[in-house]
């Protein structure tokens, strides 16, 4: 903003030299990423308060396998809201799926406010390997939520959960 301003004072003769010209920019400096290392995220699952109502009885540890999965495949929330079962069948080149046999999270959508999205970059479509632990906690999520809808980690309706998203962004603080 400041350098067209400088650029529109120097065109129009109000400015002798472009101030910006010998004003070097330093390259964005992106912090590193800390995840929890393996030692962190025990006492912060033990912590984890359960819910007790509703369809979470049939899978009642929802909030721990969510974090689970979200630790140990990297996957943002908006990517695990929207990761389903199975391909969705009618459009196939944009759904976000778990592929059991070669062990693989196809991720390629997002959800954000109960609404399937594009995501941002096309780096963010991938493949991501399942760890073990992520596909047991994927294998004991099946049990409790396949029948709901198509989503892993549904609404009692079996839709998009889009409460989640909001839940984690209040609840960030304590990540």
């Amino acid at each position: 903003m400041v350098r067209s301003v400088l650029d529109i004072a120097h065109a129009r003769g109000y400015l002798d030299r472009n101030p910006h010209e010998w004003a070097i920019l330093q390259p964005e400096r992106r912090p590193n990423v800390d995840p929890f290392s393996f030692e962190d995220q025990e006492p912060f699952l033990k912590c984890l308060p359960e819910r007790e109502k509703g369809f979470r009885k049939s899978c009642p540890n929802f909030g721990r396998t969510y974090l689970i999965v979200a630790f140990d495949a990297g996957l943002r929330p908006s990517e695990q809201l929207a990761l389903r079962w199975e391909r969705d069948s009618d459009r196939p080149d944009r759904s976000s799926f778990m592929d059991i046999e070669p062990r693989k999270v196809i991720i390629r959508q997002g959800i954000v406010q109960a609404e399937e999205t594009v995501l941002k970059t096309r780096a963010s479509h991938r493949a991501v390997d399942m760890l073990p632990t992520v596909e047991a906690m994927l294998r004991d999520q099946m049990a409790g939520t396949k029948m709901l809808g198509e989503y892993v980690f549904c609404s009692a309706s079996g839709g998009a959960d889009g409460t989640r998203t909001r839940d984690l962004r209040r609840d960030r603080p304590a990540f």
